[in-house]
């Protein structure tokens, strides 16, 4: 299940991942720039926040490993499953707060508030940041190892390795059926049978008797 295999087409598309993800790492910047770019106020845009670029880019990774289970040969179900678990964690690693954040009253992101560390006094809000910065930075560095391990090492059954975190995953009957198979394969040799010389012959069958 998932030939580990690469090719050039896999080092190009590297391209694309890297860009990909360090927008995700920071995208509230690359929405800024974007809006400076083109001269947009913020009155008059049709998207004032980046958690569209959060949620684009979660659902977007999240096909990409549905599609990927699905060519590992796993079950519609369980390839729904582990897409939705990337999905979860993509929201973590490409996450960034609100512009204007009703905790903060000032328009500050997550970026902004780690930058800003020693100017905060208040112990419980420095533990949320910390927690925060840390969860988003481990989800971003392990959606990154399995893009660069499909695409740089040809893991192809990587994204099927992916923590099951529901129970209902694990259950026998939704087992992917290259998982599930025991059987003997048709045509596959079976081993000698070991004949006793000194047991009773069956004269109705030919072969030694009980």
């Amino acid at each position: 299940m998932g030939e580990d295999r690469r090719d050039l087409w896999d080092l190009l598309t590297l391209a694309f991942w890297f860009a990909f993800f360090a927008i995700g790492l920071a995208p509230e910047l690359f929405f800024s720039a974007i809006r400076a770019a083109a001269a947009v106020a913020p009155y008059t845009a049709l998207v004032n926040s980046s958690a569209v670029i959060t949620v684009g880019f979660s659902v977007y990774l999240a096909l990409f490993a549905y599609r990927r289970c699905r060519a590992a040969e796993l079950t519609p179900y369980l390839a729904q499953g582990k897409a939705l678990e990337v999905a979860l964690v993509a929201l973590v690693a490409f996450l960034e707060l609100p512009a204007m954040s009703t905790t903060f009253h000032v328009r500050r992101t997550l970026l902004a508030l780690l930058l800003d560390l020693d100017t905060l006094h208040d112990v419980y809000l420095l533990g949320v940041i910390v927690f925060v910065s840390a969860s988003k930075v481990l989800a971003w560095v392990y959606l990154f190892s399995l893009v660069v391990r499909y695409h740089a090492f040809g893991n192809r059954a990587v994204f099927t390795l992916v923590p099951s975190m529901f129970p209902s995953m694990n259950r026998p009957e939704h087992a992917s059926p290259a998982a599930s198979v025991h059987t003997e394969a048709p045509g596959a040799l079976t081993p000698p049978q070991v004949v006793d010389a000194d047991a009773p012959v069956d004269a109705g069958r030919g072969v030694p008797g009980k």
